[in-house]
């Protein structure tokens, strides 16, 4: 029996919680709830503690469950649960997730943002484990620097007492 490899149920995890995001936004509004900002901390943690590849699964699987969401409220497949935070007709069955220009106004401006949310977070990410590389070699430098200080002042007293009673 062996132990799962922690850094794979990160990702199963996050996999799990999109689906699990998306069905629950499918049933309180759909595209309509603006709480489909919640998949962006998915998107943010794995960033931060992903690689960059297993960052991109999570952005783009964050996206193609949305999309998904999207479409398929948009060409009525899926049922759609109306809330009350985007208008309606008086027709019940003419919702907002059912209008094109609606469904990319949501989609395209979540997708950018989404992107440039793993983006950012990885870049910086990046920066800080520099600088945090940076760090530790001076650390070793200046440690360096400061036993060479210790060796050469233990060195040279001997040498010095030497050195004054030889004149």
């Amino acid at each position: 029996f062996r132990t799962p490899n922690p850094y794979r149920l990160i990702i199963i995890q996050a996999a799990v919680d999109l689906l699990i995001l998306t069905y629950l936004l499918h049933f309180s509004g759909g595209i309509e709830n603006p709480f489909y900002l919640v998949y962006l901390p998915h998107v943010i943690i794995a960033g931060i503690i992903l690689s960059k590849r297993d960052a991109f699964f999570v952005t783009v699987l964050t996206c193609m469950l949305f999309l998904s969401l999207a479409g398929l409220e948009y060409m009525e497949v899926l049922h759609h649960s109306a809330i009350g935070f985007s208008p309606h007709a008086e027709d019940p069955g003419d919702h907002s997730a059912h209008r094109l220009v609606f469904v990319i106004g949501e989609a395209v401006p979540f997708l950018l943002v989404t992107a440039f949310a793993a983006y950012f977070t990885i870049l910086l990410r990046d920066q800080i484990q520099r600088d945090q590389a940076n760090v530790l070699q001076a650390s070793k430098l200046a440690t360096i620097g400061e036993l060479s200080g210790r060796f050469a002042h233990e060195v040279n007293n001997p040498i010095g007492i030497v050195s004054t009673n030889a004149k």
